[in-house]
């Protein structure tokens, strides 16, 4: 009996996890519409489901770093008997935190292993971020869709919720967007579907993805420049110039009526900033660009520094007599909430991952330098926007592309 499930697991395991991926945007999308417990307990099976197929994959199937495994399931109970022992910890919240921790790690596993059994196809990535983009441009332009702040600012997320997390996924998926119609030479198709993205980035309005689109844009700006030099195309060096100018002239012309445009300005005049002199502080910088992430991580690494040992080794946790505000810096997080011990456990298959990503990777290629640049997006995003890696939703995609890189890679 156990055979058979195994054989069917292993025959349709691609399967299941292609239809998990695509299901995701819609998954979300309803979460976002309906935003009610029946949707939420959904949502927590089908992840739960999941998670638990992944685990007996890895286990009894694929049978690869199963010692790790063991590891971080003991982690896991070291840490909830100790924040059952802490009279001020929450216990349930606790461990409802830290399901969404190890869900990347068990995720991660879970995709390197399948894609060294089996062939997985980039195209399902732009599937999924076709259909983000849809959710969310279709709902601004029809103003039905959730705002993307609950008060002050502009913009709106489609039938979303959270903006920075559907704005984490769609930063980190582009790039094998982009790698996926340049393959199947779509250009103009392509170049349509990123001026969609665009404008709906600016409705959205956030910071945090046009910026990822912005880093994208200077590498091949300047990668064209260098090739166009090189090889003495001056003709069509100065024609893409001027094309490129003229794009510029018109963002800046229609950028004002963008609700990204109007959010910064509600952003500076909130912090009386009347000059540039007047932003060239720590603190506004933090404010404007972080949303105080580095403030909140001040304070919440000195409670940390000062909490004990046992503190140090295995964190803080994310209540104390009421929920802690963290800096949602994904890395020090998990340092700061979850201890020394467990970044160290949780992260160790991820950064050993990203050193074997980067200690391989051959410069030249620009498809396998557009497809490490979505890992290069999702280490900045985790960095510095936060709800990347404990974010089920988007650090199931972050495990998709390092499983992706690793296999261009090779």
């Amino acid at each position: 009996m156990i055979k058979k499930v195994n054989t069917f697991i292993d025959k349709y395991i691609l399967n299941i996890f292609i239809i998990f991926l695509i299901s995701h945007p819609i998954l979300d999308a309803l979460l976002g519409l309906f935003n009610n417990k029946v949707m939420l307990i959904l949502d927590y099976i089908i992840k739960g489901l999941f998670i638990l197929l992944s685990l007996y994959y890895v286990v009894f199937i694929s049978k690869k770093n199963r010692k790790y495994i063991i590891l971080l399931i003991s982690y896991s109970i070291l840490y909830l008997v100790i924040n059952y022992l802490r009279l001020e910890s929450d216990f349930i919240y606790e461990l409802k935190v830290l399901i969404k921790v190890i869900y990347f790690p068990i995720s991660l596993l879970f995709v390197i292993n399948l894609f060294n059994d089996k062939e997985f196809n980039k195209k399902y990535l732009a599937i999924v971020f076709t259909v983000y983009l849809i959710l969310i441009l279709v709902p601004n332009i029809l103003h039905i869709g959730n705002n993307s702040y609950e008060i002050t600012k502009q913009g709106s997320v489609g039938f979303f919720i959270s903006a920075n997390m559907i704005g984490n996924t769609l930063s980190i998926i582009f790039p094998i967007f982009l790698v996926t119609f340049i393959e199947k030479d779509k250009k103009a198709l392509l170049a349509i579907m990123t001026l969609l993205y665009i404008y709906t980035l600016l409705t959205m309005g956030t910071k945090g993805p046009l910026i990822c689109l912005f880093i994208m844009a200077i590498y091949y700006l300047v990668k064209l420049v260098i090739y166009l030099i090189k090889n003495k195309k001056y003709l069509i060096l100065s024609t893409s110039f001027i094309i490129l100018l003229g794009l510029i002239i018109i963002f800046i012309k229609l950028i004002p009526n963008t609700a990204f445009y109007k959010n910064l300005i509600i952003h500076l005049e909130f912090l009386n900033i009347k000059s540039f002199k007047d932003f060239l502080t720590f603190k506004n910088i933090d404010h404007f660009i972080f949303g105080s992430r580095f403030k909140m991580l001040s304070d919440t690494f000195n409670i940390y520094i000062k909490s004990g040992l046992l503190n140090i080794l295995f964190g803080i946790g994310y209540t104390n007599n009421g929920i802690i505000k963290t800096c949602e810096m994904d890395y020090f997080v998990l340092l700061i909430h979850q201890g020394l011990l467990g970044f160290i456990i949780i992260y160790y298959m991820y950064l050993k991952k990203l050193k074997d990503i980067f200690k391989n990777f051959k410069f030249g290629n620009i498809k396998k330098t557009t497809i490490l640049i979505s890992v290069i997006l999702s280490i900045l995003c985790a960095f510095f926007v936060g709800h990347t890696l404990d974010a089920p939703s988007v650090s199931i995609f972050v495990s998709t592309i390092i499983g992706i890189n690793l296999k261009e890679s090779r």
